[in-house]
């Protein structure tokens, strides 16, 4: 994933770090593109903003929680970018829409173990598992909006 990008490590880090995007386009200008360094007829702007959180518990960290970074950058990073960031936090975007699927569908003095078996057993049967379960570009579109 990483081998076919070409960021400097400060953006790389800052697109990591922050769990959403939305990339705009902006009055073009030529100047160095933020992303990779290069030359470029720059006509995006990439903001990158929301909370920190660790990728193993999926737990979300409230520090510096609004803070957003703005970045001038080219055609081809501003699409890089985009991707890059999709695929990078899936699994974040992912866990919270099932977090919020749960908490919608929440029943008082049903276990956990029936929560779960209940509301995995009406997304299949609805055929959301299946539309979310793909890491697919072109089909996602909604979880991770630019």
């Amino acid at each position: 994933l990483e081998s076919f990008i070409m960021f400097f490590n400060f953006f790389q880090e800052r697109v990591e770090n922050y769990s959403n995007v939305s990339i705009h386009l902006k009055n073009p200008e030529n100047c160095s593109c933020q992303a990779c360094g290069l030359h470029r007829h720059c006509k995006y702007s990439v903001h990158l903003s929301g909370k920190l959180y660790n990728t193993r518990t999926m737990e979300t960290d409230d520090f510096m929680s609004h803070d957003k970074q703005v970045f001038t950058v080219g055609r081809i990073c501003a699409e890089r970018t985009r991707i890059y960031h999709k695929l990078k936090h899936f699994k974040f975007k992912l866990y919270q829409e099932c977090c919020s699927i749960a908490k919608t569908e929440e029943v008082e003095d049903e276990q956990v173990k029936e929560t779960v078996e209940r509301i995995f057993s009406q997304s299949k049967d609805s055929g959301w598992i299946k539309e979310n379960s793909s890491c697919d570009l072109r089909v996602k579109k909604h979880l991770v909006p630019i």
